[in-house]
């Protein structure tokens, strides 16, 4: 709506009202986008694409110099309007989540072999927009991932050329600090040697054994393979925050 349009372009031209323009950001993430192009009635009858582009367009200009990524955004309606595009499920301190992604045969669930494989597969959107990975871990603390497995979310991430990370620097040794740094501030030699694998600084990459889909004949009750999904993401991700937070 022409309101709606309006309110956010205010945060950036009225600093005393806007976020926007009032604090010192150079990196925006927008998330859940997708929102805004579902079936709905509009203020006109517009095309779902239409009303999604005028509006990224508007934040766009909103958030000025600032880096624009975008989360859950429908990716082609989404190219020349954002900066960077997350292009696949979130990451998890966890390879694969069974109960949901397994039990449930739901290849979009949060893990890392999920994001992994998605985001392989849209690598090609490389030349249009920043491919976004989502972030890589270097932690051993409250990480379920094995050091292979962290090595091929590391190599996604520097094939990208997107780096980024969510580990907090508490959750880190020394090493794994030492790491990290070394990851972020180096500059591999990357060739593509097929579709999935690629050789980095001379070490060979395979990305194949994740690609494929593992399903299951096996019944499960749905309400069983969703608690037992959720009892997962709660002992690595959800609990961990909160225990973060309460020491603060």
């Amino acid at each position: 709506m022409p309101q709606i349009n309006l309110i956010v372009n205010n945060l950036h031209t009225k600093p005393s009202a806007g976020m926007m323009n009032s604090m010192p950001t150079q990196h925006l993430n927008f998330d859940f986008l997708y929102l805004s192009a579902l079936i709905g009635k509009r203020y006109k009858a517009i095309p779902r694409e239409v009303a999604y582009r005028n509006a990224l367009q508007v934040i766009r200009e909103a958030a000025g110099d600032a880096y624009k990524l975008a989360y859950g955004a429908p990716i082609v309606p989404s190219l020349g309007l954002c900066d960077g595009l997350r292009v696949g499920p979130d990451v998890a301190p966890y390879w694969q989540n069974k109960a949901l992604a397994v039990w449930l045969n739901n290849p979009n669930d949060i893990s890392t072999q999920n994001a992994i494989r998605t985001s392989i597969h849209r690598l090609w959107l490389g030349p249009l927009v920043n491919i976004d990975p989502d972030v890589l871990y270097c932690r051993s603390k409250f990480n379920a991932l094995n050091p292979q497995e962290q090595q091929l979310l590391q190599d996604l991430g520097a094939i990208s050329g997107f780096k980024a990370t969510a580990d907090l620097p508490q959750w880190l040794n020394e090493k794994e600090q030492m790491s990290l740094r070394a990851f972020l501030e180096s500059n591999a030699k990357i060739a593509r040697v097929n579709r999935y694998q690629y050789r980095i600084d001379g070490r060979d990459v395979d990305f194949s054994p994740v690609i494929p889909i593992q399903t299951s004949e096996k019944y499960v009750p749905i309400w069983l393979a969703k608690n037992a999904g959720l009892l997962k993401m709660g002992l690595y991700q959800v609990l961990p925050a909160i225990r973060e937070s309460i020491k603060e």
